[in-house]
């Protein structure tokens, strides 16, 4: 594992990077048809510049007395977020690819054009993909046969659970009106019912868009800023996604998730997940945070809960350190 000691305004702060997954990654977009030169996304372009550098310290370090330090000055034009998020989106990527070596088959030019899921960032439809194939990845720690599907019809990622067909449908929420969430949310539990497929499903909503996500930011640039501890992290931005979850569970939710225009009552959507995530700096260190809230069909049943905490489970395998974790259940 390289690492690299960093310097952003004036935050002293440390990555941990797997020069090894970046290789990979360009690898694989080579292999299948990516001009790693030209064809590839700014973040990602970032993420390989950050890596390389880290990578050049620490084969200095190595030379150097063992009482030595090197520390660099990242300039002020490097926005390091998107680069450190892309960063580790990569290494859960090669995390996830050595469980189920099929699952990204159909993703590769899709994801070199991708920007993380974990910062905000413009609405595209490569961003929108990367948080369906950001699912995939998560539901492969846990999941049965589970195959990422990019087209329009059926759900967006389905696979097999506790002997029942599961889907996720992946939903990134922009707006900061209510009403529009719902909307977007429901399109994702009228996909789930539609879906022949699958028995059961659940709708994993992004919010990180919808964050305030000014201190994370500020960590970066002034070390009175820094977040002391990673815990400090995960207290805010679990709290963030909890509110955010909280304005959209509105009556008009619940009563759309019960039942269509029609009035006939739907079965299949059992949950929906809120995920928010964000990267800061805290305890020295640069980190992408995970937090989740989960709103549980009502009446829950015992397999709706396990499936929304073997889905924290399956953030945590991809994520170093553990993702920040809020998982009360709402229920609409």
């Amino acid at each position: 594992m390289a690492g690299g000691h960093f310097v952003f305004g004036d935050v002293p702060a440390t990555i941990s990077i797997d020069p090894q997954d970046v290789i990979w990654f360009g690898n694989q977009l080579q292999a299948n048809g990516v001009n790693v030169r030209r064809g590839i996304s700014r973040s990602i372009a970032a993420a390989r510049d950050l890596a390389a550098i880290a990578y050049a310290m620490t084969l200095m370090v190595k030379r150097l007395p063992g009482a030595v330090r090197l520390q660099t000055k990242v300039p002020d034009s490097f926005d390091v977020a998107p680069a450190a998020a892309m960063i580790s989106a990569i290494h859960g990527l090669r995390r996830a690819h050595s469980v189920n070596g099929d699952l990204l088959d159909d993703a590769w030019k899709i994801l070199a054009e991708s920007a993380p899921t974990s910062t905000p960032q413009e609405r595209t439809n490569e961003r929108d993909h990367m948080w369906e194939i950001v699912n995939a990845t998560v539901y492969s720690w846990f999941g049965e046969r589970v195959k990422l599907n990019l087209a329009d019809a059926g759900v967006d990622v389905g696979g097999r659970f506790g002997a029942v067909d599961w889907g996720i449908e992946c939903k990134v929420l922009y707006s900061e009106k209510s009403q529009r969430r719902v909307d977007r949310i429901i399109d994702g539990v009228k996909q789930i019912e539609a879906d022949q497929s699958i028995a059961k499903g659940v709708v994993a909503v992004s919010v990180t868009d919808c964050l305030d996500h000014t201190p994370f930011k500020n960590s970066f640039t002034n070390a009175g800023t820094a977040f002391p501890t990673l815990a400090n992290v995960t207290a805010l931005l679990a709290a963030r996604v909890k509110q955010c979850a909280m304005e959209t569970t509105t009556k008009s939710l619940q009563r759309r998730l019960a039942r269509d225009r029609n009035g006939r009552a739907r079965q299949k959507c059992r949950a929906v997940i809120y995920v928010g995530q964000t990267v800061a700096v805290a305890g020295g260190q640069v980190n992408v945070f995970t937090a989740q809230f989960t709103a549980l069909r009502s009446p829950a049943e015992d397999p709706d809960r396990t499936f929304a905490v073997r889905y924290h489970d399956g953030w945590i395998q991809l994520q170093d350190p553990p993702a920040a974790d809020d998982r009360s259940e709402g229920r609409p």
